[in-house]
């Protein structure tokens, strides 16, 4: 659940335990970007999300094997990683690096649709994530 190295928590704890989010997210530098605009928590692929549509967004199942989409797996592990970097888990300009990667990937891919899994080839930096173990 919890990676002591980083104290950094998986998709799945944060699902499950939404009262452990902080009240509101107000990065500054590079990861400004997922501040969020008006009545939202968090802006990702330039839309701005409610804390409910992020926790629909986690709990929807991504698919497995080559059904899989690779948006909502990317996704997930991305609301992970800010709401960790927003708690307090260590975090690099390398993963912050990554994370506006991630991000500039959702706003021209889009962030609903049909599945990308089979047609988007995913950047090695995000295939880099699940060999991680960030899941």
């Amino acid at each position: 659940m919890v990676s002591p190295a980083t104290n950094a928590f998986t998709v799945s704890y944060w699902k499950n335990h939404s009262e452990k989010w902080p009240t509101a997210l107000n990065f500054t530098g590079v990861l400004a970007v997922f501040n969020p605009t008006a009545s939202g928590y968090m802006s990702l692929g330039g839309i701005s999300y409610t804390k409910a549509q992020l926790l629909t967004i986690l709990g929807t199942p991504t698919g497995t094997g080559t059904g899989a989409d690779a948006r909502l797996i990317l996704t997930d592990q991305m609301i992970a990683a800010i709401l960790n970097i927003a708690t307090g888990a260590a975090h690099s300009s390398t993963t912050d690096a990554t994370l506006v990667d991630g991000n500039t990937l959702l706003t021209e891919q889009g962030t609903s649709g049909p599945a990308l899994g089979r047609s988007v080839r995913i950047p090695r930096w995000a295939r880099r994530w699940s060999m991680m173990g960030r899941t």
